[in-house]
């Protein structure tokens, strides 16, 4: 997840900078850290804005609120989160979306291909 953060920033992006991150499963005992961890890179990098998603969204959320990221959502729905990115994101916009498999994050990127489709007609 911290390559695909670094990989976020260092695209060329005409809008905003955003990070939709969701729970990485299977870590056991390190989970805490490793989702505080990512807060604090999301903080790091810059980013305009971090929708954090899941259970362990809290942890992603406060790490990257105590590195001095401002504009964070924290949501344990996914299709809730996917209507809150929808209703956020912008064209020109840069948008990581990222999880285990497990989370099925992949309901935001079909809600978004369907807003931009339907914008498009």
């Amino acid at each position: 997840m911290l390559a695909a953060l670094e990989t976020l920033r260092e695209l060329p992006c005409f809008g905003r900078r955003v990070a939709v991150l969701g729970d990485m499963a299977e870590l056991g005992q390190s989970s805490g850290a490793a989702h505080a961890e990512v807060g604090r890179r999301a903080a790091a990098l810059g980013l305009d804005q971090l929708f954090a998603v899941g259970p362990c969204a809290g942890e992603i959320a406060a790490s990257a609120r105590d590195g001095g990221l401002r504009n964070v959502v924290e949501m344990l729905d996914v299709d809730r989160a996917a209507q809150a990115v929808k209703d956020f994101a912008r064209p020109g916009d840069a948008v990581l979306v990222k999880a285990s498999r497990s989370m099925r994050l992949e309901r935001i990127t079909e809600t978004l291909r369907h807003s931009r489709s339907n914008h498009e007609k």
